[in-house]
C-alpha cells in the first residue's frame, strides 16, 4: 500500500487513477476486523517483545493509511468513516509505544524511535 499511495502522490496528483490504493484500503479493512487495540504488555521482557511487534508491524502499516488517507478516491464515503476509527485506533496504539519505548530508552537510541521520528515527519 505505501508504495502505491506514494506513486499516486509523486506522480498522480493525489488521486488513485488505477485503484491500486483503493484496494489495498479494502483489504487493510478486510484483515483488521478485529481493531488493533491490544493493549502494550506490561513487565520488561513481554513489553520489550510487545514493542518491537508495534513497530516492525503496525508503523508501516500506520504510515501507509496516513499516505492513502491523503489520496482523492482511495478511501470510498462509504467506509471511511471505519477507516478514520481504524487509523485513529492504530495511530493511538503506535503513540502509546512510541511513549513506553522512550520512557524505558536509558540514553541509547533504539532504531524503532528512529524510523518512527522519520515516518511521522511525512
Amino acid at each position: 500500500m505505501v508504495l502505491a499511495a506514494a506513486k499516486a502522490i509523486c506522480f498522480d496528483a493525489k488521486k488513485d487513477v488505477d485503484g491500486k490504493v483503493a484496494g489495498y484500503v479494502a483489504k487493510v479493512l478486510a484483515l483488521s476486523e478485529a481493531g488493533f487495540d491490544e493493549p502494550l504488555a506490561e513487565g520488561q521482557e513481554k513489553g520489550t517483545a510487545r514493542l518491537g511487534l508495534v513497530f516492525s508491524n503496525y508503523l508501516p502499516l500506520w504510515h501507509a493509511m496516513k499516505l492513502a488517507s491523503r489520496i482523492e478516491g482511495a478511501v470510498s464515503p462509504d467506509v471511511r468513516q471505519i477507516f478514520n476509527k481504524r487509523l485513529q485506533s492504530l495511530e493511538k496504539l503506535v503513540k502509546d509505544a512510541e511513549a513506553k519505548a522512550r520512557s524505558g530508552e536509558e540514553g541509547r537510541p533504539r532504531r524503532a524511535l528512529q524510523m518512527y521520528d522519520q515516518l511521522k515527519a511525512l
